[in-house]
C-alpha cells in the first residue's frame, strides 16, 4: 500500500512502519521489512490498534515508565492501553481536545499537546490545563532544561511545569516539529523555512539559525539519530542529511529517490533513515554507518 499512516520504533529499537493495509517491521543487519496484513475484522476495532481505533487514525503515542502506552487520535481524543486493555480517557477525564497531536513525560507528570486546544496535564490521576497561552500545538518535548512546545505562536518552555514563557531565541512565530540530541544537549525546532539549533547548557548563547536549508521553503519535520546525524524533511526536497556544520545534502526525486514530497523522517544509526513521503509510501535511506 501507499497510504501511509506512522512510523515509529518498538520497545527493542526497531523500526515499524502502519499503512492502511499492513504492519511492516524491519529486521536485523539485513534491513528488510516483514510484513502482515492488519486486521479488519469488528473484533479488532475494539482491541489495541496501532494506527487506528474505532476508525480514528492514531496520531502520537508514548511508552509510560509504568509499561502502559498512551495513544492520542484524531478525532476520538486520548487513549490507554495498559495490561492488553484499551480504555478511552476522554472526553469523561476533560482532556483539553480530541485531536491530540504529540504525548511526552516530565516533570513527573504526563503531558499532552492538542491540535487546536492547548496543553494538558496529567498527575495523580487527574487531568488539568496547563497555563500555555497557545491553543495550537504541534509537538512538544521533555528535557533536562525544561518542557518545550512547539505551537503556531512560536517556542514555548517550562521549567517547573507550572509556568511557561516564550523562548525569545527563537523568533519565528510558527514552530512545526522538535528534536533533541541528549548528547549535546541542543534541541532542534523547524519552522516553514528555518532550522533553529538551541543549545540548552548555555540558555544565554544565542541560537543558531539556518534559512532555508538545502534550499528548502517547506520543511516538516526534524529528527536527529543516536549519534548525533541531523534530517529534515521538505515538501520541496525530499529528506536532507546534515553533512558537517552547515551543508545539507537532499535526497530527492532528483538524485534518484521515489519522492520529493516527504512529511516525516525517522532517524536510524548511523546516517541512515526512515523516510514517509506522501504519495511514495515508505522506503529507507541508507548512508554509512
Amino acid at each position: 500500500s501507499l497510504f501511509l499512516e506512522s512510523v515509529r520504533v518498538t520497545a527493542k529499537g526497531l523500526p515499524l512502519v502502519t499503512t492502511d493495509r499492513h504492519e511492516c517491521l524491519m529486521h536485523g543487519p539485513t534491513q528488510r521489512f516483514s510484513c502482515t496484513i492488519r486486521q479488519s475484522t469488528e473484533f479488532a476495532k475494539h482491541q489495541p490498534s496501532r494506527e487506528r481505533i474505532e476508525g480514528a487514525p492514531v496520531t502520537t503515542r508514548w511508552a509510560s515508565i509504568d509499561g502502559s502506552e498512551w495513544l492520542g487520535t484524531a478525532g476520538l481524543g486520548l487513549w490507554i492501553r495498559s495490561n492488553g486493555i484499551l480504555q478511552r480517557l476522554t472526553p469523561t477525564d476533560q482532556i483539553a481536545s480530541n485531536h491530540v497531536v504529540a504525548i511526552n513525560e516530565w516533570n513527573q507528570s504526563s503531558w499532552f499537546a492538542s491540535f487546536d486546544s492547548g496543553l494538558s496535564r496529567l498527575r495523580d490521576g487527574h487531568f488539568t490545563q496547563a497555563p500555555l497561552g497557545p491553543r495550537m500545538l504541534n509537538d512538544l518535548i521533555g528535557t533536562d532544561a525544561g518542557l518545550f512546545v512547539a505551537t503556531s505562536e512560536g517556542l514555548y518552555v517550562s521549567r517547573d511545569g507550572e509556568t511557561f514563557r516564550r523562548d525569545p531565541r527563537v523568533t519565528e512565530r510558527f514552530v512545526n516539529d522538535l528534536a533533541y540530541d541528549s548528547r549535546r544537549h541542543v534541541l532542534y525546532a523547524t519552522s516553514t523555512n528555518s532550522l533553529w539549533e538551541l543549545a540548552l547548557d548555555r540558555p544565554r548563547a544565542i541560537a543558531r539559525v539556518t534559512y532555508q536549508p538545502g534550499g528548502s521553503h517547506s520543511l516538516q519535520a526534524v529528527d536527529v539519530s543516536p549519534e548525533g546525524t541531523l534530517f529534515l524533511a521538505s515538501e520541496d526536497r525530499g529528506v536532507m542529511r546534515r553533512e558537517g556544520k552547515r551543508r545539507f545534502v537532499a535526497f530527492d526525486r532528483l538524485s534518484g529517490y521515489p519522492s520529493s514530497w516527504a512529511i516525516d523522517v525517522l532517524a536510524l544509526g548511523g546516517k541512515s533513515a526512515l523516510v514517509g513521503s506522501l504519495r511514495h509510501g515508505i522506503y529507507p535511506l541508507e548512508g554509512p554507518n
